[in-house]
């Protein structure tokens, strides 16, 4: 590096440390105040086993779908902060983190620091996605993972690489940890292989160093067979998220993806660059400089095209699909969007950075208050349900239709005048028509924590003999298999009170 360049160099790092330690902070910031939810409990539960031995063994089980590296990241941050809810998050703040920087030194490699801050802006776009970075669930490591597969790809394969073997091992890393963390990182890999393949036809032989260090997710991937190969038998047929391969479902994955805003956000700031682009053009006669090598191209275009290859996946071989599950596709687009503004642009550093200040705006960076506003909304819905219970179901058991609410009232309500309970029975969901997936799940983690379940014959039973029984169910849902079961036995539904989040009923005997 010149002399002259390093003081910009210094500049642009610092910068850029700044910012991300902008988007850590507030993801952590949210990470404090936001209660467990649901999928997060799970982690929880597993992350508190004594060993790995005995983990995989509940993994075996079928109390969590994931191979076992999130939850061991998470026992190890729990260890070392103790049992908060920011210590459990921790690893996917810091998968998330390590996207964005990532992103970054990927694109800057090619295209410079203007188009770069375009995409590190990017990455965190979406509110869907910034909310998944700071959850205690493996998809803002697989963000990372894919990020940092890609990365250390482009780096190994340049003509001009230094240090290749450093990069190569970054490489195999990322394929191994990051199949490690979820099942569907089978994709991520394959997006890098294609344009691992693209770049062999091009040179006219295989770099069989690049694709053995692919092939350490195969590897990963093989050795959780027997946790796989169980999660897709049991939890398949009656999954709670079904979707078909077509376009629609594909194009309703993109949508989800893109949350609520991304995409009036990135349409405006397109729009705007290319007003901009035009003068620059006609003013100066600037134009666009060259952009990534073709077997780039294909695997960031692989890596946008990942919600195809996850419907496919959801419905011929898991038997259940979630867009959460294709997470990295942000990786793709936001190294996309950032290509569209440097070429409408005309790669103009002003134009680039006016662009990256509006996408930060309309992203997590402008979006923190409101992101923070929202977790602290979870925690007082807690609180008010469990006043709401505490007025009407004093000394009642409450059979509860959403597991969600289950686990998170009986984790954080210390002292209550109720008791909730759960009717467990994949059987009868399955006979209802209903998903069995809660039901499964919920009977799979006894195995490392209480649950209160019971099931069907012990609540007429109870209501029969006269105890006070209640019925909760969120109002914007189907109350459940277990109304369908219990009605067909006998019992009544007399409704008492409702909440926004919840219907409550008095069950009795119709006899």
């Amino acid at each position: 590096m010149s002399t002259s360049g390093r003081p910009r160099r210094i500049v642009e790092t610092v910068s850029v440390v700044a910012y991300l330690a902008v988007v850590a902070s507030g993801l952590l910031h949210m990470a404090v105040v936001r209660p467990y939810w649901h999928d997060e409990l799970y982690t929880l539960a597993l992350a508190r086993v004594a060993s790995p031995a005995a983990l995989w063994g509940d993994l075996a089980a079928g109390v969590d779908l994931n191979p076992p590296l999130s939850y061991l990241l998470a026992r190890g941050t729990l260890l070392v902060f103790g049992e908060v809810e920011w210590a459990l998050r921790l690893p996917d703040v810091a998968g998330g983190v390590l996207a964005a920087a990532c992103v970054y030194l990927f694109v800057r490699h090619r295209r410079g620091t203007a188009e770069a801050w375009v995409a590190l802006a990017a990455v965190t776009l979406s509110d869907v996605v910034w909310k998944y970075f700071q959850e205690a669930r493996p998809y803002a490591l697989m963000c990372g993972w894919t990020a940092l597969a890609l990365l250390c790809w482009q780096r190994a394969t340049d003509e001009s690489a230094r240090y290749r073997r450093f990069w190569l091992a970054g490489l195999a890393a990322a394929a191994g940890l990051g199949m490690l963390s979820h099942y569907y990182f089978v994709l991520p890999v394959a997006a890098v292989a294609v344009g691992e393949l693209i770049r062999a036809g091009r040179r006219g032989r295989p770099d069989w160093l690049v694709l053995g260090c692919l092939a350490a997710a195969g590897v990963s991937l093989a050795a959780c067979y027997p946790l796989w190969s169980q999660a897709s038998k049991a939890y398949g047929p009656g999954f709670w998220s079904k979707t078909t391969f077509s376009p629609a479902s594909i194009g309703r994955v993109y949508m989800d993806l893109a949350g609520s805003e991304a995409l009036p956000a990135a349409g405006i700031v397109l729009a705007s660059v290319a007003i901009v682009g035009v003068v620059i053009r006609v003013r100066s006669g600037r134009t666009d400089q060259p952009g990534y090598p073709v077997w780039e191209w294909a695997a960031v275009l692989a890596l946008t095209a990942l919600p195809v290859g996850g419907v496919f996946l959801g419905v011929y071989v898991s038997g259940g699909f979630h867009y959460r599950y294709v997470l990295p596709t942000a990786v793709g687009l936001a190294i996309l969007l950032a290509r569209a503004v440097g070429k409408l642009g005309a790669a103009n550093r002003w134009c680039c950075g006016a662009a990256a200040v509006a996408i930060a705006a309309a992203g997590f960076p402008g979006k923190w208050p409101q992101g923070v506003e929202w977790a602290r909304d979870q925690a007082t819905d807690i609180e008010q349900m469990t006043t709401f219970l505490n007025d009407h179901a004093a000394g009642a058991t409450v059979v509860m239709v959403s597991p969600n609410q289950l686990l998170q009232m009986t984790y954080y309500v210390d002292r209550s005048s109720f008791t909730l309970v759960y009717l467990a029975d994949p059987a009868l969901a399955l006979a209802h028509r209903y998903p069995d997936t809660g039901d499964r799940a919920l009977l799979a983690l006894t195995r490392v924590r209480p649950v209160n379940l019971t099931g069907p014959d012990e609540i007429v039973s109870k209501v029969r003999r006269g105890e006070l029984v209640f019925y909760l169910y969120p109002p914007n849902n189907d109350p459940g298999w277990p109304w369908a079961e219990l009605s067909a036995r006998g019992l009544r539904f007399d409704p008492v009170g409702e909440r926004w989040d919840g219907k409550l009923f008095r069950m009795r005997s119709g006899e």
